[in-house]
């Protein structure tokens, strides 16, 4: 697969010639650097290289480009510094593209000039071998299922027993899966989407995790006493329900659950400190069948009680609150209870 890049004509007829193609075409890429980076990180020469600058921030510009090595280019085995080479800009569209990690392997696909010095560079990937290996590098086993590498093939997932439901395509219901690079993924079966992390035991990306995960199946289409209807599962350890006039009545809290770190460049909205906050101060959910037991009990009390140091039964039953107590009791426990959500 080739892009090639058409030599224009300045003829009349405005026409243009036949195109130019690098005689590379696709190659195989080590990544080098990840934008952004610092523009002072470089010490370079300015008057030796005066467009260096400019690339360097249009390097910085976005951040889904990257600059790659490819081995046996004169230009690219020339250069000492890597803000030298061409940028790499991605072939899927950014909001799809998973922007690979510096060591790992890609794709560059190279436009048709001659002089690759001067070549626009496309990349695809980062490449991996199995849906184990996502974060893998050249040296990490990234293409050890390619007729060229001297890695060892992986292990055949379809052959772990313990991997099973870790990597979804091996499932017969599976459709479609959006994985990070960790511990987490999105998964879409038929009616049915999944939104997983901790699928697998830490540090052990062949033993599904059976202990507790942290998922939300969201189903449509189950059958339930003859009646299609939808379902979300919000399944964890720890389950919290957080809203924001909710936060501003918690006395001498100072949660935040919006939370950005400057100093680190990252916005993790609750960082651990915020969430271990969330867990002691947050308000416990009650169960509803459990309440109703204890109010039982204790309509009991208040209507069967009477007075033995006084040799007196209270006088409730003349209240006419008490009457109308009595009289909708029933229709109030039955109203209490939440049809549509439930807790365990």
């Amino acid at each position: 697969m080739y892009f090639n890049n058409p030599s224009y004509n300045s003829s009349s007829q405005n026409y243009f010639s036949k195109p130019k193609t690098y005689k590379g075409g696709v190659m195989l890429a080590t990544v080098i650097e990840v934008a952004p980076i610092s523009l002072t990180s470089y010490d370079f020469d300015k008057d030796e290289y005066p467009s260096i600058d400019k690339m360097t921030k249009t390097f910085n510009v976005d951040s889904h480009i990257i600059k790659c090595f490819i081995r046996g280019i004169d230009s690219d085995d020339m250069l000492s510094r890597p803000y030298l080479l061409p940028n790499s800009i991605p072939i899927s569209p950014r909001n799809n593209n998973r922007i690979p990690k510096k060591g790992q392997q890609v794709l560059v696909f190279l436009s048709g000039f001659d002089d690759s010095e001067f070549a626009d560079r496309y990349y695809i990937g980062p490449i991996t071998a199995t849906e184990m290996d996502l974060n893998s590098i050249l040296f990490g086993g990234s293409n050890s299922t390619q007729k060229t590498s001297f890695i060892d093939i992986p292990e055949d997932i379809a052959k772990l027993p313990n991997a099973k439901g870790v990597y979804v395509e091996y499932d017969k219901d599976y459709d479609y899966a959006l994985k990070g690079n960790q511990n987490a993924d999105i998964v879409f079966k038929n009616g049915e989407v999944l939104i997983r992390s901790g699928k697998f035991v830490t540090s052990k990306p062949e033993e599904f995790n059976q202990t507790n995960p942290s998922y939300i199946q969201i189903k449509h289409g189950f059958n339930y006493k003859q009646r299609e209807i939808s379902v979300n599962n919000v399944v964890a350890n720890k389950i919290n329900l957080i809203t924001y006039d909710g936060l501003k009545q918690l006395e001498n809290s100072d949660i935040s659950v919006t939370k950005r770190d400057l100093k680190t460049n990252t916005t993790p909205y609750i960082d651990d400190i915020e969430l271990n906050k969330i867990l002691e101060q947050a308000h416990p959910l009650v169960y509803g069948d459990v309440l109703l037991e204890y109010l039982a009990l204790l309509e009991m009390a208040f209507l069967t009680h009477n007075h033995n140091d006084f040799g007196l039964t209270p006088p409730i039953m003349k209240n006419p609150n008490i009457d109308l107590f009595v009289k909708e009791r029933e229709k109030l426990r039955k109203k209490m209870l939440s049809q549509n959500i439930k807790i365990i």
